[in-house]
C-alpha cells in the first residue's frame, strides 16, 4: 500500500506522461553468460566503462585498444594497441559465431564479459604501431557483450552525429519509438523519419510536419512504408503529402503548424555563446551534421545557448531557422528514469492517461524536453515557441517566426534543453520577404496494411477512425496522388501526419523513491541526465 500512495503522489507532483519516453530508444547487442567466473576477482557495476575491452577486428587480426580518445572534428579514433588474449574472445565466438545483425539476445548473468568489438573495413599496418589513429568511417560494424558499457560509444556516434557515412550494422541497432517512415531509395529500403514523436498519450495527439527525400525528380509516383518496429501502439489518423514547387535557389522549410516559408538570404548568428560562455559558431553556422549537443558543462537547470544576429533597417519580422533532430542518448536517460517506476511503470501509464495536455505540456517545457526558444526584449527574456520532437533518425530543418520588436539592428535568441536532449546542426535568420508558392496537396490512393487490410478511409480524414498498428497488424505500404511536375522548377516533398503512440514496456521490481525525489522540480530530468552522463563515459576522451 505504500507504493501505491507513493506512486500516485510522485504522479500528481510530476505529472510524468512525457518523461522521455518521447524518443525513448532500444538498444540491441549480443549477450552471454561466461562459464569460467574463478577468473573474474572484481565484478564492474553497470557503469563502468572503464572496465570494457575495446577490440579491433581487421583481416584476421584481433587486437585490444587502450586510452581510447575520439576526436569530433577529425572523425578519428585513437589509442594504444595491446594484444587480446584468453577466454573472453573464445568465448564471444561461441556467443556470436561471425556476428548476428539486428539480433538480441538477453541473458541476466552479471558476470558477462564486457567487451566492445570494432569491425574495420581496412588493415592497420602490419609493423602494428603502439598508438594507432582510425578514420571513423573504417568502422564497419560494432558488437557489444551485453554488461559492456558501450554507451560511451553510443555517444561518439550516435548522440554527437560526426560521423555521418559510418555503417553500423551490427548488435548496436538504435530505433527510436514511433512510427518510422521508410523509403526505397533505388537500391534499398532506408529509414528515413519518424511521425508525431512525443505524442504518447492521446491527449498529446498533433500535427506533425517532415520534409522527406525526392529520389526520383522526374517521377510522379511517391511510395512508402509506415512501419512499427517496436512493441507499441499506433494511432495514425490523417496522411498527406505536400508538393512545394519553387526556384532553384530558394528551400523551403514549414513550421510546425505546417506554414511554409521561402528561404533565400539565410544569416549565420554573429555570436553563439553556451553556458559556460565558450563559442560554438563552430557547429551551427553551417549544415555539416556537426552539431552542438547541448552539454555544457556547469547548469542549473537546462542547456542553455545564447545567439545574436544583426538584422536590417526596418525590418519587422524575422524567419529564424534550426535544424536538428533529438539526442539517441535521451532514451537511454528515459529508459533509466522509467526504470526507477519498477513494476508500477504500467500502472503510472494508465494513471497518466487521465492527466490535462496543458499539464503534461508544461512538464515537458520545464524539463527541456521540448526546445525552448526565447527572444530578449527590453522587457526580459520572451519566450515565443516550444519546439516539438523531431524524432533522432534525421536532422529536420524547421522555422520560427520572429516579430521584431524595438530591438533595433540585431536581435538576440535563446535556446534551453534538457542536458542532451537535442542536437542543433544549424541555426540561421531570414528576413527576407516570402515568395508565393505553388502548392499541390496529395491524398493516400493505396494504404494496403501487412495482413491486407486497407487504410485509404482511414487516413485521408482527419476524425475518429485511425490506421492502428499493433503487434499483429504492424506495416502499411503507402501510395500517394500522382506528383505534377513542373518545368523549370525544383520540388520540396513534406509529409503531413497526425496521430500519437503509446507504449507496452515493463520493469521488474520496487519503486525508486529516492531517485524519483531527484525528478520533481523543473530541470529534474536534465540534472539526471548530465548525472547519468558522468557515470557512463568515464574515462573516454572526445575532443571537439
Amino acid at each position: 500500500m505504500k507504493e501505491i500512495k507513493f506512486l500516485r503522489v510522485i504522479f500528481l507532483l510530476l505529472v510524468l506522461g512525457i518523461g522521455l519516453q518521447l524518443t525513448s530508444c532500444k538498444y540491441y547487442r549480443s549477450s552471454g553468460k561466461r562459464d569460467n567466473y574463478s577468473q573474474i576477482t572484481e565484478y564492474p557495476s553497470a557503469y563502468s566503462p572503464r572496465n570494457n575491452h575495446y577490440v579491433l577486428h581487421y583481416t584476421d587480426e584481433t587486437v585490444e585498444l587502450k586510452n581510447v580518445v575520439i576526436d569530433r572534428r577529425e572523425k578519428t579514433l585513437s589509442g594504444r594497441l595491446i594484444p587480446f588474449e584468453g577466454l573472453e574472445l573464445e568465448y564471444y565466438k561461441k556467443i556470436n559465431p561471425g556476428g548476428i545483425a539486428k539480433r538480441a539476445l538477453f541473458y541476466e548473468d552479471r558476470y558477462a564479459t564486457n567487451q566492445v568489438h570494432l569491425y574495420l573495413n581496412v588493415p592497420i599496418d602490419k609493423e602494428r604501431p603502439i598508438a594507432v589513429k582510425i578514420n571513423l568511417n573504417d568502422i564497419k560494424q560494432i558488437e557489444t557483450t551485453r554488461n559492456a558499457e558501450f554507451l560511451n560509444f553510443l555517444v561518439a556516434f550516435g548522440v554527437t552525429s560526426l560521423v555521418a557515412g559510418t555503417v553500423l550494422t551490427g548488435l548496436l541497432i538504435i530505433a527510436c519509438n514511433c512510427p518510422h517512415v521508410y523509403i526505397n531509395d533505388g537500391t534499398s529500403e532506408q529509414i528515413t523519419a519518424t511521425l508525431f514523436t512525443g505524442a504518447k498519450s492521446a491527449q498529446l495527439e498533433r500535427h506533425d510536419y517532415k520534409v522527406l527525400p525526392d529520389h526520383f525528380i522526374d517521377s510522379a509516383n511517391y511510395t512508402l512504408r509506415i512501419a512499427n518496429d517496436e512493441n507499441e501502439n499506433q494511432f495514425t489518423n490523417v496522411l498527406e503529402l505536400m508538393a512545394v514547387y519553387h526556384d532553384e535557389n530558394t528551400q523551403i522549410v514549414p513550421d510546425k503548424t505546417g506554414t511554409l516559408y521561402s528561404i533565400q538570404q539565410a544569416v549565420s548568428p554573429t555570436r553563439a555563446l553556451d553556458n559556460n560562455q565558450r563559442s560554438i559558431l563552430n557547429k551551427v553556422s553551417i549544415n555539416d551534421d556537426y552539431a552542438y549537443c547541448f552539454n555544457a558543462d556547469s547548469l542549473t537547470n537546462l542547456s542553455e545557448v545564447y545567439f545574436r544576429f544583426n538584422t536590417p533597417k526596418n525590418a519587422s519580422k524575422g524567419k529564424l531557422i534550426l535544424r536538428l533532430k533529438n539526442s539517441k542518448w535521451s532514451g537511454l536517460v528515459y529508459n533509466e528514469f522509467s526504470s526507477y517506476f519498477g513494476k508500477w511503470y504500467q500502472q503510472w501509464q494508465k494513471n497518466n492517461n487521465n492527466t490535462p495536455r496543458e499539464d503534461k505540456l508544461k512538464w515537458m517545457r520545464e524539463q527541456g524536453i521540448n526546445l525552448l526558444v526565447d527572444v530578449k526584449t527590453p522587457q526580459g527574456w520572451k519566450n515565443i515557441d516550444a519546439v516539438d520532437l523531431v524524432g533522432d533518425i534525421n536532422y529536420q530543418s524547421l522555422v520560427i517566426p520572429i516579430q521584431f520588436e524595438e530591438m533595433g539592428n540585431t536581435i538576440e535568441v535563446r535556446l534551453s534543453s534538457g542536458f542532451m536532449f537535442w542536437e542543433l546542426d544549424y541555426i540561421g535568420m531570414d528576413c527576407s520577404e516570402g515568395l508565393p508558392l505553388s502548392v499541390q496537396k496529395l491524398k493516400v490512393v493505396s494504404a494496403l496494411a501487412n495482413n491486407g487490410r486497407s487504410f485509404v478511409s482511414e487516413l485521408n480524414k482527419d476524425d475518429a477512425q485511425y490506421m492502428i498498428h499493433k503487434a499483429e497488424l504492424s506495416s502499411t505500404q503507402i501510395s500517394f496522388e500522382p506528383i505534377r511536375t513542373q518545368l523549370g522548377k525544383n520540388r520540396t516533398l513534406i509529409l503531413h501526419s497526425k496521430g500519437y503512440y503509446t507504449d507496452n514496456k515493463t520493469y521488474s521490481g520496487k519503486i525508486n523513491k529516492a531517485e524519483l525525489n531527484k525528478c520533481k522540480a523543473p530541470g529534474g530530468l536534465s540534472r539526471l541526465s548530465k548525472r547519468l552522463y558522468e557515470e557512463k563515459i568515464g574515462d573516454l576522451v572526445i575532443v571537439d
